[in-house]
């Protein structure tokens, strides 16, 4: 594993009145596949920072770290990423502005229940983090 990530993003949940419902997002490179929100660390950002302004960049979302989750690691293009994830609760339901978040207009992103976000993410890895983040959440 790489000593230090270089991406980060969120499993981030929000809590209804009878459910609870996690947040996809469409991925960029393959715009049929539902990952979760994650991005580049910017010089000088912290992990969690950087997880915090990817979920309002991707989704127009404001969340708050909760827990952290784990780190996944995969090659892309022959470059080696590590993410580093944190589950996230969303802090309201209304979006951001579009000057807070302006690649948000460009995504497609959904609120879906767990059974139904494990079904759409596009890679076991995914899968697993939001498994943990369910168990997590449910601990806390």
């Amino acid at each position: 594993m790489s000593d230090k990530p270089t991406h980060a993003g969120g499993v981030v949940f929000r809590e209804l009145d009878d459910h609870v419902e996690y947040l996809l997002v469409r991925a960029n490179s393959a715009q049929r596949e539902w990952v979760l929100p994650k991005g580049h660390i910017e010089r000088g950002e912290s992990t969690r920072d950087a997880a915090v302004r990817e979920v309002l960049e991707e989704a127009a979302v404001r969340a708050k770290i909760v827990a952290v989750l784990g780190v996944i690691e995969y090659t892309l293009r022959d470059q080696r990423i590590t993410v580093q994830f944190y589950l996230m609760r969303a802090l309201r339901d209304d979006v951001a502005s579009a000057h807070d978040a302006p690649a948000a207009a460009e995504r497609e992103f959904a609120w879906v229940p767990v059974e139904e976000a494990q079904q759409r993410l596009a890679y076991d890895t995914y899968r697993q983090l939001l498994a943990a983040a369910e168990r997590k959440r449910l601990a806390s």
